[in-house]
């Protein structure tokens, strides 16, 4: 039986939705592994940095510790949303394929991905937000009383306006990454569903 060229290239779309999907699979693992350490490491050397601030006295340096902590946070959070974009795509083409298969039901799908709708990484984003929102607001308290307690600034109104503008600052970058929580949580899980 000779084959084709709808047969060749209806192969060849199978190929290549096959390939991208492997690839996609490789990029949500890499993307998971990027998740851990940046909880991790990131989460591990921030407290290291508070204890050595601490012990060495050097409160100047919690001035930072806000916009580390946020950057730590930002990135843990663009790395779950990668994986979830991934998914959805990765949906999709399940679903082009397995539309391609007529005996298929929706019972027999196998990827986590046609469950998308369940949210399935919502407990570690509460997890790892409730950290990062602890040692941020610890953080922010300890510059406050940094600077309250700096001798050097002896205008009081002077005094008033650096940590009136600090707090400012962090609040404002605090109400950013509570934005984007807000954007991420609200994924249109079923503008990919392809039936």
């Amino acid at each position: 039986m000779k084959e084709t060229d709808e047969d060749i290239l209806k192969d060849n779309e199978i190929q290549f939705a096959f390939e991208e999907y492997k690839m996609l699979r490789a990029e949500i693992s890499n993307k998971m592994n990027n998740q851990y350490k940046i909880l991790s490491l990131g989460i591990g050397g921030i407290t290291i940095l508070f204890g050595v601030i601490m012990k060495t006295s050097m409160d100047e340096l919690f001035i930072a510790m806000p916009f580390l902590v946020i950057a730590n946070a930002f990135l843990y959070r663009t790395e779950g949303e990668a994986i979830i974009n991934a998914g959805l795509y990765i949906r999709k083409i399940e679903n082009i394929l397995y539309r391609n298969n007529t005996k298929v039901d929706e019972t027999q799908k196998m990827g986590w991905e046609n469950y998308l709708k369940r949210k399935v990484y919502k407990p570690f984003n509460y997890v790892a937000d409730i950290i990062f929102i602890s040692l941020y607001f610890l953080s922010i308290l300890k510059v406050v009383y940094y600077l309250f307690s700096l001798n050097m600034l002896y205008n009081s109104t002077l005094k008033i306006i650096i940590i009136t503008s600090y707090i400012a600052i962090v609040l404002i970058l605090f109400l950013f990454y509570i934005l984007l929580i807000k954007k991420f949580s609200k994924h249109n899980y079923d503008g990919l569903n392809v039936r």
